[in-house]
């Protein structure tokens, strides 16, 4: 499958943590919505100094991204990248215990 990269930015690099479902809504808003094309592989690319993730932000990324696939086209339409595999981590185990452990 093709694959379109989506590299996510941050107005400051100060930002390491990042929280807030509002915040994700933002991210997904400003820099994913009009960039995804649902007939490729997304992969969301996050800043390398990013060292945490709230469950919080990742309801608020996911909130719009589920407004237009399914849940179970997710893995297919979407991948989420970070260095830092704790984080990459946080994120998989995030989606898993909203979305998926109901």
């Amino acid at each position: 499958m093709e694959t379109n990269e989506i590299y996510i930015e941050f107005e400051t690099k100060s930002l390491t943590r990042i929280s807030g479902n509002p915040l994700g809504r933002e991210i997904y808003d400003r820099q994913i919505k009009g960039k995804f094309d649902i007939n490729k592989l997304n992969i969301v690319i996050f800043p390398d100094y990013i060292e945490g993730v709230s469950i919080s932000f990742v309801q608020g990324l996911l909130s719009g991204i589920l407004e237009n696939i399914n849940l179970d086209e997710l893995n297919s339409k979407f991948k989420f990248v970070c260095k830092n595999t704790r984080v990459q981590n946080k994120i998989m185990d995030s989606i898993f215990a909203t979305y998926v452990r109901k």
